[in-house]
């Protein structure tokens, strides 16, 4: 091990000129030195680890560096280690740093113990680890903790757990995610790409789902929203493979496409005490009905009448449907973003003279609309307009 001579000779050399030690301070508290293949620092009597330099297959990290207990993991000490298949964490390990263990290739169990609180960002990403046990104490995981982990198939979480980040299991391999009950938000993207998941619990508690929190659970088939679920973010549910989803009472903000993309998705179903949303034939709108929202796309006939009153359109609200003929009432004023998206088998819809304003990408991109749309329009109105703008084919209502 690397002596402390150099810098006690100074410290030595500041007290014989004068200088003395630091006003208010008795001793220096950080020191770097090397215990093994392990670089290390020192702060107020405890250790982090800061690199390892080895090449082990399955590694113990000791609990002590140089005397002192290792109580933290820095900021990639681990990263891109190609050999590492099992590491073992020691009890005392408070953190666990960002990208700690990112792109560790080979590595297939982790020991973690009870005495951790906290998981830094990207600090498993891209790792082969098939299963984690996170232990009671653990408080948060940070934003893509466990990115791209394709092979990790099972987690348990405990009641302290309170945060999971952004994008922290994008694109895992979970089958089964139970949200532990210590939790009241779910990270935007947490566990977007997790085809395989087949069954989520959501606990009561939970008020916020974030956006894209479950976008893309193409197998999961059945999800149950709590009583205490106020705001459900963008594109939440996206890509989901639900056949009904029922809004709770307490839902008070549903964000643009947070039910789009669900191809198996019949009906939208709404609390009747809820005052913020309602359910018409299955599809969502606002209380008012001015804005319908979302129409799912498996649900029953292959054309829709919007209800008269109805003033706008929302982003999203047929994405992908598989209607072919949708009649849009005088009343409506604005269609939103990709309104109609990916909307293949349409073939009819009329564009009242009173819209006012149809967002970019509404029927598609510039010569990406349905092959066989035809927008009935007013000579003049902006309706015309667009449909020159984006070469969709069009004709003058009589």
């Amino acid at each position: 091990m690397k002596q402390l001579s150099i810098r006690m000779l100074t410290l030595a050399l500041v007290i014989c000129l004068g200088g003395g030690l630091p006003i208010g301070s008795s001793t220096m508290t950080a020191i770097a030195d090397t215990d093994g293949d392990f670089d290390y620092s020192v702060d107020h009597g405890r250790a982090t680890l800061m690199k390892y330099s080895g090449n082990a297959a399955k590694l113990v990290i000791p609990d002590q560096l140089g005397g002192y207990p290792v109580v933290s993991i820095a900021k990639s000490s681990f990263e891109r280690c190609a050999k590492l298949t099992q590491i073992t964490i020691p009890d005392g390990v408070i953190s666990i740093g960002d990208s700690a263990f990112n792109k560790c290739s080979k590595l297939t169990s982790v020991t973690i113990p009870g005495s951790v609180t906290s998981i830094g960002n990207s600090a498993f990403s891209y790792t082969k680890l098939p299963a984690v046990h996170f232990q009671d104490g653990l408080t948060s995981i940070g934003d893509g903790a466990f990115f791209g982990c394709s092979k990790l198939t099972k987690v348990t979480f405990p009641d302290s757990l309170t945060t999971i980040g952004e994008h922290a299991f994008f694109q895992c391999g979970l089958t089964t995610v139970a949200i532990p009950h210590g939790m009241t938000s779910v990270g935007a993207n947490a566990f977007s790409g997790c085809s395989k998941l087949t069954k989520l619990t959501i606990p009561d508690g939970v008020t916020s789902i974030g956006a894209g929190a479950f976008d893309g659970c193409s197998k999961l088939s059945e999800i149950i929203l709590p009583d205490s679920v106020n705001i459900i973010g963008n594109d939440a549910f996206a890509a989901c493979g639900m056949t009904t989803i029922r809004i709770p009472a307490a839902v008070a903000s549903i964000g643009s496409g947070a039910f789009s993309g669900c191809a198996k998705l019949k009906s939208i179903e709404v609390s009747p005490e809820n005052p913020t949303y309602v359910s018409a034939e299955g599809v969502l709108f606002d209380t008012d009905k001015k804005e319908i929202m979302a129409y799912p796309i498996a649900r029953a006939g292959k054309t829709y009448i919007i209800p008269e009153d109805t003033k706008i359109i929302g982003d999203l609200a047929f994405f992908f449907s598989k209607l072919t003929a949708v009649t849009i009432p005088d009343s409506v004023a604005s269609i939103g973003r990709y309104a109609f998206y990916g909307c293949s088998k349409l073939t009819a819809v009329n564009i009242p003279a009173n819209v006012a304003e149809i967002s970019a990408a509404a029927f598609g991109f510039k010569g990406d609309s349905p092959k066989k749309l035809v927008l009935t329009v007013t000579e003049g109105s902006y309706g015309a307009q667009y449909a020159e703008e984006y070469g969709i084919r069009h004709a003058s209502a009589h």
